[in-house]
């Protein structure tokens, strides 16, 4: 089973600047965290949100930021290009 990727911070913060991601590929959460941490950089919390009698990924996951400014960053770019193994999502 693939574990959130998450660093120890306040929860109050990850409340604050979660941004949901859609049509993600079939990625683990660290590879997530990883791109999005190279595109914005601040990448503090990663999950994929999966079906919760089949535990099938759904395609949508949530990337949490330690700041305001690699949030924005990540909301106001709408798109990441996701490029994991041969699949290249955008």
């Amino acid at each position: 089973m693939d574990l959130p990727y998450l660093k120890k911070i306040a929860r109050s913060l990850l409340a604050k600047n979660l941004a949901k991601v859609y049509y993600t590929p079939k990625v683990w959460q660290t590879e997530l965290a990883t791109i999005m941490e190279k595109t914005y950089g601040g990448v503090c919390y990663a999950g994929i949100d999966t079906d919760p009698e089949l535990k099938y990924p759904k395609g949508a996951g949530r990337v949490g930021f330690n700041n305001d400014k690699s949030y924005i960053a990540a909301i106001s770019g709408r798109f990441v290009q996701l490029q994991i193994a041969d699949i290249d999502k955008r």
